[in-house]
């Protein structure tokens, strides 16, 4: 079972919910329960349970049932899992003051059982104001497992800042402070700006010190007395300021760029992703053929695999480059991060390994992620659609990992806005009608679809067929083959997409003032972008490998150059919202070294994908 809800249990439910004092019995115990106390007392939580539950085969009808939820309790505190359930088997009807404790028990084991949406529907049931005080923690704290299970992280972060102010012992305080200080640690500065409302307790609080502590090392500690002198009394000066005194760098260390003269390019450049990794190495050079600085940096390239990687790397650092780009593969990715606690130079991953998305995991130093990643185009897609007005969602993928990765993300990132989802559906080659059928009349307000260009053009028709017509559709980059071709993606018509300047502009990112807006039922204008003269000259230049979908490529290759400037010019200040106007979108950098792109939203009108004015 996990470490950490064990360690809840003992901390929570022994000292608070279940403490020697339990305060779902009443307070005029009879002397009977003497016994089972003392096994309370001593630990011997199994001992306790069996004591409580022999009490109540001997006692009187209104205290049997509080003393058989009180002996199940301990049975779960003591990992008797059967025990649990044979015993709970038999509470079949349980009386109104006593179905809360039913429901939280049930809740627990189907966490233990690595099931957080039953949890999460469990809780979803409980009457709150009928739980005594410490069956408010409880529900708190278990909504917040199951929450944090989810994915689901502001939620789960707002679950434990209304738990806070109900907590007593400082161990389960400690724990809790900790918990919502690596919540707000893994939000980008504009998420922290951002939240749905009501604010729980303390809330602006946090966040203010969530920002203090993202200040540089010049002005850490002056920001971090300011926000003392402002928030006197908040629960946070009794533990994470003192740890933030100490341990001023919570977030990974980066060394200076602004001297880098010698980058190792890494990229796979013979098997069988010698074609992708060609168009990326093309976009990267012309990238630095274009920078008209006189102190651009050498490159040198490596043909890197799975196997040579870290030969290669210390290779590279042994000839004198001062920073590292690559490598795009997951398994040479893998096995860098899985050698170097930390890189012994700075390090610019062309992809981004699952092992470092988990919240709370140590991000090495020196080490930077950048990716043409589908979860961050369906997070912002989850952005998009919430700035139109959107708050129900029903969401549509392929069945496999790739449409399952979609679906988590576009979940995660709604509800942590404070949407809801009423359906969601996989389809595949045989079944696409009944999964449609079933998502037109889910009640939805909008629908997120998973699909490539050959699967949107069958969705759209079957969404008319079945009278939803009209639903709003948003999609990611991968509907948009990245040519205009109006015959075949006419039955694309009115689905709204995200993609990258280089597609939709035939350049880089511009101030999107001047592009057209949807304006009432997606009635766009037609609009032809002028083409950036960077982006004639590479495709006179380099016609087949700048046509269709292997100009986002070539994109990410000339951003992948542009990053190294953009960390130079930012320097210190990396924290702040910088931006670079890039090919593959507007660029920043998070406090997790994770370059983030912002994305243009488009709308499919006769056969064409026309550029929509972005939501300020």
């Amino acid at each position: 079972m996990p470490f950490r809800l064990w360690r809840f249990f003992s901390v929570v439910i022994v000292l608070s919910l279940l403490s020697a004092c339990n305060s779902y019995l009443k307070p005029d115990r009879q002397p009977a329960d003497a016994y089972a106390r003392q096994q309370v007392a001593a630990g011997n939580y199994q001992g306790a349970a069996q004591a409580y539950w022999q009490l109540a085969q001997s006692t009187q009808a209104a205290m049997r049932e509080s003393y058989q939820l009180t002996a199940i309790e301990y049975a779960l505190q003591s990992r008797q899992l059967e025990q649990v359930q044979n015993w709970l088997s038999q509470i079949t009807a349980p009386t109104p003051q006593s179905r809360p404790r039913v429901q939280l028990i049930q809740t627990q084991m189907a966490l233990l059982a690595h099931k957080p949406e039953e949890a999460k529907s469990l809780l979803a049931q409980i009457q709150i104001h009928l739980l005594s005080a410490n069956g408010k923690i409880s529900y708190y704290y278990l909504q917040a497992l199951s929450l944090e299970a989810l994915k689901q992280n502001v939620p789960a972060l707002y679950a434990r800042l209304t738990l806070d102010p109900l907590l007593h012992q400082a161990s389960a305080i400690q724990a809790n402070h900790t918990a919502i200080w690596k919540s707000l640690q893994n939000l980008s500065i504009t998420r922290q700006q951002q939240w749905p409302v009501p604010l729980p307790p303390d809330f602006q609080g946090w966040i203010a010190l969530s920002l203090a502590s993202r200040e540089p090392a010049a002005k850490y500690q002056q920001a971090l007395q300011q926000w003392r002198a402002q928030h006197p009394q908040h629960p946070a000066n009794y533990d994470i300021v003192g740890q933030l005194h100490n341990q001023p760098q919570q977030r990974p260390r980066f060394a200076d760029l602004s001297q880098v003269s010698h980058i190792a390019l890494f990229l796979p450049l013979s098997g069988k992703f010698a074609r992708p990794a060609g168009i990326v190495r093309d976009g990267f050079i012309s990238a630095w053929y274009a920078d008209k600085k006189t102190s651009k940096p050498k490159v040198k390239l490596y043909d890197v695999n799975d196997n040579n990687v870290l030969d290669f790397y210390q290779q590279a650092v042994s000839n004198g480059a001062q920073m590292v780009v690559g490598p795009m593969g997951k398994k040479a990715t893998a096995a860098l991060i899985s050698h170097y606690n930390d890189f012994p130079v700075p390090t610019l991953l062309l992809y981004q390994p699952e092992a470092l998305q988990q919240p709370g995991t140590r991000i090495p130093n020196n080490l930077f992620q950048f990716s043409l990643s589908p979860v961050q185009e369906a997070q912002i897609v989850a952005q998009h659609a919430w700035s139109d007005g959107h708050r129900i969602a029903s969401i549509l993928v392929p069945e496999g990992t790739w449409g399952e990765r979609l679906a988590q993300a576009f979940s995660i990132q709604w509800q942590s806005l404070g949407g809801s989802i009423v359906d969601s559906q996989f389809y595949n080659k045989k079944n696409l009608a009944s999964p449609v059928r079933a998502i037109a009349r889910s009640g939805a307000d909008m629908v997120f679809v998973g699909a490539f260009a050959s699967q949107g053009r069958r969705i759209k028709p079957q969404f008319r067929y079945y009278g939803a017509g009209g639903l709003p559709l948003y999609a990611t980059s991968h509907l948009y083959e990245a040519e205009d071709n109006p015959r075949m993606d006419k039955d694309l018509n009115g689905i709204v997409f995200v993609d990258m300047p280089w597609v939709l502009l035939k350049g880089f990112w511009k101030e999107p003032n001047w592009l057209v807006t949807a304006g009432e039922n997606n009635q766009a204008q037609a609009f032809l972008p002028t083409p950036d003269p960077m982006y004639d000259s590479l495709q006179q230049q380099w016609s087949e490998r700048m046509y269709g979908s292997s100009k986002r490529l070539f994109a990410f290759g000339i951003d992948a150059y542009q990053v190294i400037n953009y960390l130079k010019r930012v320097g210190n200040n990396r924290y702040t919202p910088v931006q670079q106007a890039g090919a593959s979108g507007l660029l920043s950098l998070n406090n997790l070294g994770i370059v983030q792109r912002q994305l243009l939203r488009a709308i499919f009108k006769s056969g064409r994908a026309l550029p929509l004015k972005t939501i300020q």
